[in-house]
């Protein structure tokens, strides 16, 4: 449960580079994430190309110049149990993605992309998706320059109880 408590975005990643085996050990840990009837959505679009990142990076975020890798989650529109669960599906998945990273002292952070239109045709253009196919987020990935990137995070939560007390 410590990784939960110290995972945290993280936006400035040093030149380090990351390993074939740790992007397939994020992946891993997303692949195992629950999803509805088991219908398991997700595909995912590897990139470390610095010129696709450059360009994605000049439509969407600057966050995809600066990773090392980015891994793009991308959700299937057909042959699936339960279609309107696929977005769940896929928060899980990324979920355990960005715990795993934590795990092996990797940065993430999470760029949202579905269901904006203006967010997700730049990534459909320059990565070529095909139409059955829709991106969903981006995860950037590189090992932090903060030394203290994996400290606890607070939180807050507010909860009532039997029924929403105003």
């Amino acid at each position: 449960m410590d990784v939960i408590n110290i995972r945290r975005s993280v936006r400035s990643f040093s030149d380090k580079e990351i390993t074939d085996e740790v992007i397939h050990e994020v992946i891993h840990a997303g692949i195992m994430a629950p999803s509805a009837k088991n219908q398991q959505p997700w595909e995912f679009i590897v990139i470390k190309n610095p010129e696709t990142l450059k360009k994605l990076s000049e439509k969407l975020s600057p966050l995809y110049a600066k990773s090392k890798v980015t891994i793009i989650l991308c959700m299937r529109k057909e042959n699936l149990f339960s279609p309107t669960r696929r977005e769940q599906d896929m928060s899980a998945c990324m979920q355990n993605m960005m715990l795993k990273a934590t795990e092996l002292k990797v940065g993430s952070c999470w760029i949202g992309t579905y269901p904006d239109p203006n967010r997700m045709n730049p990534l459909i253009e320059i990565l070529k998706i095909p139409a059955n196919i829709e991106p969903f987020c981006g995860l950037v990935l590189g090992y932090p320059v903060d030394e203290d990137a994996f400290k606890e995070v607070q939180r807050q939560a507010i909860i009532h109880q039997e029924k929403y007390n105003a």
